[in-house]
């Protein structure tokens, strides 16, 4: 009996652990700010994308690694992958600047949508999923807005 109640005691305590180190912790915000067109000699153009990230913590947020995507009417124009990230004053805000080349595949699939329809406005959105470190839960942001071809991208 004591072989059993050992481990259930060493899983309580561990979780009863890890819900403390975060006690009163609120969700960072991460907001887009600007994507836009970087010169370049290559056949696919690359973009700059701005991120936000406001940590209202006391504590600082490492920013350990984050895979977004940005989707033009369901088309996954641009995606991206970057580790070599700051880590956020508790109380504080850092802009990321993030590269990344354009989706052939969902650029094509736009490109026709647009040949067809003739809109002047698109849906986007703006995916992340942010990694804080191991005891720290990952971060998912979403941004959903309408753009239209008038104003461009910025």
């Amino acid at each position: 009996m004591q072989k059993k109640i050992l481990p259930f005691l060493l899983a309580v305590f561990f979780l009863s652990g890890c819900a403390a180190l975060h006690p009163g912790h609120e969700k960072p915000a991460v907001s887009l700010t600007s994507i836009r067109m970087l010169p370049s000699n290559e056949i696919l153009p690359r973009f700059e994308i701005g991120l936000q990230v406001i940590n209202p913590n006391r504590s600082p947020l490492p920013l350990e690694g984050i895979v977004y995507s940005v989707s033009l009417d369901n088309n996954k124009i641009l995606t991206g992958v970057a580790n070599d990230l700051p880590t956020v004053k508790g109380y504080g805000q850092q802009e990321l600047k993030l590269v990344s080349s354009i989706n052939l595949g969902g650029g094509i699939k736009l490109f026709n949508q647009l040949l067809t329809s003739g809109k002047s406005s698109f849906k986007y959105e703006f995916t992340a999923k942010i990694d804080t470190g191991r005891f720290s839960p990952t971060l998912h942001f979403s941004e959903k807005g309408n753009l239209s071809s008038a104003l461009g991208l910025e």
